[in-house]
C-alpha cells in the first residue's frame, strides 16, 4: 500500500467514519476509486509528493484545474504541475485529406 493510499484512507477516516470507498465505490455506482476536491488533491501531493499520487486522467477535468489558482484556500501550483506531468495533453490524430 502506497502511502498516498495510507494518507487518503487516514484523511477520510477521521472524516467520515469507517470505510469510506465501500460507501462511494458500490452501488448505483461501483468503481474503483472517486474522486476528491482540488484542495484535498493539493495537500496531498504537497504531503506525499507527485510521484506517489495516482490521478485518473480521464476522470479529471484538467482544463479546469490548469486554469485554477487557488480551491478552499490551498494554492494549487503543485498540483497544476503535478497533472501537467500525469495527464499530458491527448495527442491529436493527423488528418490526412483523401485522394479525390
Amino acid at each position: 500500500e502506497t502511502s498516498s493510499v495510507t494518507m487518503i484512507k487516514q484523511w477520510y477516516q477521521r472524516r467520515v467514519r469507517g470505510n469510506w470507498k465501500t460507501k462511494v465505490c458500490s452501488e448505483p455506482n461501483p468503481g474503483d476509486s472517486w474522486c476528491i476536491c482540488m484542495w484535498a488533491t493539493a495537500n496531498l501531493i504537497d504531503k506525499v509528493g507527485c510521484k506517489n499520487v495516482h490521478i485518473n486522467c480521464a476522470a479529471t477535468d484538467v482544463p479546469y484545474l490548469l486554469g485554477a489558482e487557488k480551491d478552499g484556500g490551498w494554492n494549487l501550483d503543485k498540483a497544476r504541475e503535478c497533472i501537467k506531468e500525469k495527464c499530458p495533453e491527448p495527442k491529436t490524430e493527423e488528418v490526412k485529406p483523401s485522394n479525390l
